[in-house]
């Protein structure tokens, strides 16, 4: 299926006229001058701290929670819900290197290097990657061992962040791929026992909350074409930068930011569980936004009290964006969260 004539993206920066794109246009030429003046190890550290800069003066706040069980002297391996391709990584870092902590390399899906300006900042930001798409498995399993070794090499210097899951959530609902803990575990020594070397590599959970997703319009589109058809059609080489493009326009609202104590499993069976832990603390402590409630009293019918009308104001703003067809599925990507998060009117 091919992605509809009305979702056909412009990736030519030069031709952007409006003041965001404009100024995400500049964003972008300024990274790449950057990438002339860096240089190893430092490359991640400023990479992430410009790009943290400018979500900070993006969004309307970011709230950090939990940095008290961040050790700056001693790598720690974050694992995250995930909600966009560039912002997870950028807003856990801003949260580090705001408090001294000291960056962390990103681990990304292999997709994100087939478009060129895509794989220049990934490079530029030390990101470490992740074989996808389809293969042979006794390939993707040398594929996957050798990330987990590269993790373990960069957690000699550096933090690491890996998302939970391969892709981000579509449906506004978190939940833990347990082969990505898995894969972790495959540099292990033979005779180290599994849960010895996952308290070792310091697993810290941290729960990413959006006020407003920057990726909400994709996933709506992408959902409702998926209802439609069965499935979705990417473009070729572009969806990548255009989603970095389109996060970046997007990022406004409240964030919060909260990480956990790293996990301590004391048996191969807490182990093979973590993904619970991981689970339960992310669902403990999303936090939930007035437009969480706003989707889930319109999807369900219910009347919208007039406190919240400046709420539902900005809802149909970034409603407006999409075609009249895909606009449930923007108000039930948030409703969603809001059910699976326990909320309640």
């Amino acid at each position: 299926m091919h992605t509809p004539p009305f979702y056909s993206l412009n990736t030519n920066l030069e031709a952007a006229e409006t003041p965001t794109a404009t100024a995400v246009t500049g964003l972008l030429r300024q990274l790449s001058e950057l990438s002339i003046h860096l240089d190893g190890a430092s490359d991640v550290t400023a990479f992430m701290t410009f790009l943290g800069q400018w979500a900070s003066r993006r969004f309307n706040n970011i709230e950090i929670r939990g940095m008290e069980h961040i050790r700056a002297n001693q790598s720690h391996l974050f694992i995250s819900n995930h909600r966009d391709i560039l912002m997870d990584a950028v807003l856990v870092n801003h949260a580090l290197l705001s408090h001294q902590k000291g960056a962390a390399r990103a681990v990304i899906g292999s997709n994100l290097m087939e478009e060129t300006t895509m794989a220049s900042l990934m490079s530029l930001a030390g990101c470490l990657v992740v074989p996808r798409g389809e293969m042979p498995l006794k390939q993707k399993f040398i594929q996957l061992k050798q990330l987990s070794q590269q993790i373990d090499q960069a957690q000699q210097s550096s933090h690491v962040w890996i998302a939970q899951r391969e892709g981000r959530t579509k449906n506004g609902i978190d939940q833990t791929n347990p082969a990505i803990l898995k894969m972790l575990s495959l540099a292990k020594p033979k005779h180290q026992p599994i849960h010895d070397y996952l308290t070792q590599k310091r697993l810290t959970p941290v729960a990413i909350s959006y006020e407003w997703d920057p990726s909400d319009g994709h996933k709506a589109m992408e959902n409702h074409c998926r209802v439609l058809a069965g499935e979705y059609g990417k473009v070729p080489r572009t969806d990548g930068i255009q989603h970095l493009i389109d996060s970046l326009e997007a990022c406004s609202g409240k964030v919060v930011i909260e990480f956990g104590q790293p996990f301590k499993p004391s048996s191969k069976t807490e182990a093979d569980q973590l993904h619970l832990q991981l689970d339960a603390f992310i669902r403990d402590k999303y936090q939930l936004f007035p437009s969480h409630q706003v989707a889930a009293m319109k999807c369900s019918g219910k009347d919208i009290p007039n406190t919240m009308q400046p709420t539902l104001d900005q809802f149909e703003q970034r409603a407006s964006k999409l075609p009249l067809y895909v606009r449930k599925k923007l108000f039930e990507l948030y409703s969603n969260s809001f059910y699976c998060y326990q909320g309640a009117f």
